[in-house]
Protein backbone atom coordinates (compact mmCIF):
# COMPACT_ATOMS: atom_id res chain seq x y z
CA UNK A 1 0.00 0.00 0.00
CA UNK A 2 1.63 3.33 -1.15
CA UNK A 3 2.34 5.53 1.92
CA UNK A 4 2.92 8.78 0.13
CA UNK A 5 0.25 11.28 -1.98
CA UNK A 6 -1.19 9.98 -5.20
CA UNK A 7 1.01 11.41 -8.39
CA UNK A 8 0.02 11.33 -11.84
CA UNK A 9 1.28 7.99 -13.17
CA UNK A 10 2.05 9.53 -16.59
CA UNK A 11 4.45 12.16 -15.13
CA UNK A 12 8.25 11.04 -14.64
CA UNK A 13 8.82 10.23 -11.15
CA UNK A 14 12.06 10.78 -10.62
CA UNK A 15 11.90 13.26 -7.77
CA UNK A 16 8.21 12.16 -6.38
CA UNK A 17 8.72 11.17 -2.76
CA UNK A 18 6.75 7.28 -2.61
CA UNK A 19 7.19 4.25 -0.86
CA UNK A 20 5.15 1.00 -1.71
CA UNK A 21 5.44 -2.85 -1.45
CA UNK A 22 5.90 -4.83 -4.21
CA UNK A 23 2.61 -5.19 -5.31
CA UNK A 24 2.10 -1.59 -5.87
CA UNK A 25 5.33 -1.59 -7.78
CA UNK A 26 3.50 -3.93 -10.56
CA UNK A 27 0.56 -1.88 -10.48
CA UNK A 28 2.97 0.90 -11.09
CA UNK A 29 4.54 -0.96 -13.42
CA UNK A 30 7.90 0.70 -12.87
CA UNK A 31 10.73 1.00 -10.28
CA UNK A 32 12.98 3.42 -9.56
CA UNK A 33 17.05 2.44 -9.39
CA UNK A 34 19.49 4.68 -7.74
CA UNK A 35 22.36 4.28 -9.24
CA UNK A 36 25.84 5.99 -9.11
CA UNK A 37 27.81 7.02 -12.63
CA UNK A 38 30.79 4.55 -12.64
CA UNK A 39 33.40 3.96 -15.57
CA UNK A 40 32.50 0.12 -15.25
CA UNK A 41 29.04 -0.39 -13.41
CA UNK A 42 27.02 2.40 -14.80
CA UNK A 43 28.15 5.42 -17.82
CA UNK A 44 26.12 6.53 -20.63
CA UNK A 45 27.89 5.69 -23.63
CA UNK A 46 26.72 8.61 -26.36
CA UNK A 47 22.64 7.88 -25.73
CA UNK A 48 23.64 4.54 -24.26
CA UNK A 49 23.24 3.45 -20.67
CA UNK A 50 25.89 0.47 -20.13
CA UNK A 51 27.46 -1.17 -17.10
CA UNK A 52 27.75 -4.10 -15.04
CA UNK A 53 25.12 -2.50 -12.44
CA UNK A 54 22.84 -1.31 -15.56
CA UNK A 55 22.87 -5.26 -17.11
CA UNK A 56 21.93 -6.30 -13.69
CA UNK A 57 19.08 -4.73 -13.22
CA UNK A 58 17.98 -5.13 -16.88
CA UNK A 59 18.13 -9.23 -15.90
CA UNK A 60 16.06 -8.51 -13.05
CA UNK A 61 13.97 -6.50 -14.85
CA UNK A 62 13.35 -9.71 -17.67
CA UNK A 63 12.69 -11.96 -14.80
CA UNK A 64 10.52 -10.23 -12.96
CA UNK A 65 8.36 -9.69 -16.22
CA UNK A 66 8.97 -13.63 -17.18
CA UNK A 67 7.75 -14.50 -13.55
CA UNK A 68 4.56 -12.50 -14.01
CA UNK A 69 3.57 -13.01 -17.40
CA UNK A 70 3.00 -9.18 -18.29
CA UNK A 71 3.60 -9.83 -21.81
CA UNK A 72 2.71 -6.63 -23.40
CA UNK A 73 2.55 -4.40 -20.09
CA UNK A 74 5.69 -5.11 -19.01
CA UNK A 75 7.43 -3.39 -15.84
CA UNK A 76 10.07 -1.30 -16.52
CA UNK A 77 13.52 0.09 -14.48
CA UNK A 78 13.70 3.47 -14.62
CA UNK A 79 17.61 4.79 -14.03
CA UNK A 80 18.17 7.70 -11.92
CA UNK A 81 21.77 8.40 -11.54
CA UNK A 82 22.51 9.61 -7.61
CA UNK A 83 25.50 10.36 -6.58
CA UNK A 84 26.85 7.16 -3.89
CA UNK A 85 27.07 9.37 -0.49
CA UNK A 86 23.21 10.19 -1.63
CA UNK A 87 21.99 6.37 -2.38
CA UNK A 88 20.85 5.53 1.39
CA UNK A 89 19.79 8.62 2.12
CA UNK A 90 17.44 8.88 -0.79
CA UNK A 91 16.33 5.47 -0.97
CA UNK A 92 15.22 5.70 2.91
CA UNK A 93 13.36 9.12 1.96
CA UNK A 94 11.73 7.11 -0.77
CA UNK A 95 13.48 8.75 -3.93
CA UNK A 96 13.85 5.50 -5.20
CA UNK A 97 12.69 1.71 -4.89
CA UNK A 98 16.11 0.38 -5.18
CA UNK A 99 19.73 1.43 -5.31
CA UNK A 100 22.83 -0.51 -6.55
CA UNK A 101 26.13 0.33 -5.69
CA UNK A 102 28.14 -2.12 -4.35
CA UNK A 103 27.13 -1.18 -0.66
CA UNK A 104 28.88 -2.40 2.30
CA UNK A 105 26.06 -3.79 4.57
CA UNK A 106 26.54 -2.28 8.21
CA UNK A 107 24.89 -2.37 10.96
CA UNK A 108 24.22 1.38 10.56
CA UNK A 109 22.92 1.69 7.44
CA UNK A 110 20.57 -1.84 8.21
CA UNK A 111 18.73 0.86 10.85
CA UNK A 112 17.55 2.98 7.46
CA UNK A 113 17.41 0.31 4.32
CA UNK A 114 17.05 -3.52 3.91
CA UNK A 115 19.59 -4.94 1.80
CA UNK A 116 19.38 -8.21 -0.39
CA UNK A 117 21.43 -10.88 0.08
CA UNK A 118 25.50 -9.77 -0.82
CA UNK A 119 26.89 -10.95 -3.51
CA UNK A 120 30.58 -11.27 -1.84
CA UNK A 121 31.39 -11.97 1.54
CA UNK A 122 34.43 -12.36 3.67
CA UNK A 123 35.89 -9.06 2.08
CA UNK A 124 38.69 -7.66 3.80
CA UNK A 125 39.32 -4.07 3.78
CA UNK A 126 43.14 -2.70 2.42
CA UNK A 127 45.57 0.00 3.11
CA UNK A 128 46.56 1.46 -0.47
CA UNK A 129 49.44 4.10 -0.42
CA UNK A 130 51.30 5.87 -3.43
CA UNK A 131 55.37 5.55 -3.57
CA UNK A 132 56.36 8.14 -1.62
CA UNK A 133 54.01 7.33 1.52
CA UNK A 134 55.22 6.07 4.66
CA UNK A 135 56.32 2.61 4.35
CA UNK A 136 53.28 0.57 6.90
CA UNK A 137 54.54 -2.81 7.78
CA UNK A 138 51.63 -3.46 10.58
CA UNK A 139 48.93 -1.33 11.86
CA UNK A 140 50.80 0.83 14.64
CA UNK A 141 52.42 1.85 11.81
CA UNK A 142 49.38 3.97 10.33
CA UNK A 143 49.58 5.84 14.23
CA UNK A 144 49.06 9.18 13.64
CA UNK A 145 48.81 8.87 9.85
CA UNK A 146 46.55 10.77 7.82
CA UNK A 147 43.68 8.61 6.03
CA UNK A 148 41.96 10.21 2.97
CA UNK A 149 38.05 8.94 3.34
CA UNK A 150 34.97 9.54 2.34
CA UNK A 151 32.43 10.10 5.81
CA UNK A 152 29.47 8.62 3.59
CA UNK A 153 31.41 5.06 3.25
CA UNK A 154 31.72 1.84 5.18
CA UNK A 155 35.83 2.72 5.10
CA UNK A 156 34.85 5.76 7.67
CA UNK A 157 33.33 3.42 9.98
CA UNK A 158 36.22 1.00 10.01
CA UNK A 159 38.83 3.61 10.22
CA UNK A 160 36.71 5.33 13.69
CA UNK A 161 36.82 1.85 15.09
CA UNK A 162 40.26 1.35 14.37
CA UNK A 163 41.15 4.79 16.19
CA UNK A 164 39.44 3.81 19.01
CA UNK A 165 41.39 0.27 18.91
CA UNK A 166 44.56 2.12 18.67
CA UNK A 167 43.14 4.74 21.80
CA UNK A 168 43.35 1.28 23.81
CA UNK A 169 46.20 0.24 23.14
CA UNK A 170 47.92 3.38 24.35
CA UNK A 171 49.28 4.48 20.59
CA UNK A 172 48.06 7.73 18.70
CA UNK A 173 45.39 7.90 16.44
CA UNK A 174 44.61 8.32 12.96
CA UNK A 175 43.96 11.62 11.53
CA UNK A 176 40.79 11.15 9.67
CA UNK A 177 41.18 13.75 6.73
CA UNK A 178 37.44 14.05 4.26
CA UNK A 179 37.73 13.35 1.10
CA UNK A 180 36.16 15.13 -1.48
CA UNK A 181 32.47 13.42 -2.19
CA UNK A 182 32.64 13.40 -5.84
CA UNK A 183 36.32 11.63 -6.15
CA UNK A 184 36.05 7.74 -5.85
CA UNK A 185 38.61 5.53 -3.73
CA UNK A 186 39.73 4.39 -7.07
CA UNK A 187 41.30 7.96 -7.66
CA UNK A 188 44.23 7.21 -4.57
CA UNK A 189 44.78 3.58 -5.98
CA UNK A 190 47.24 4.82 -9.44
CA UNK A 191 50.37 3.45 -8.84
Amino acid sequence: MATQKKFDKNALPANVKWKGDFDALVQRRFFRVLIPYSKTFYFLDKATQRGASYEMVKAFEKQINAELKTRHLKIHALFIPTARDRLIPDLAAGLGDIAVGNLTITPERTKLVDFCDPMGTGVSEILVTGPKSPKVKNTSDLASQEIYVRKSSSYYASLKAFNHELKDRGKNRLKLCRQMKTLKMKTFWKC
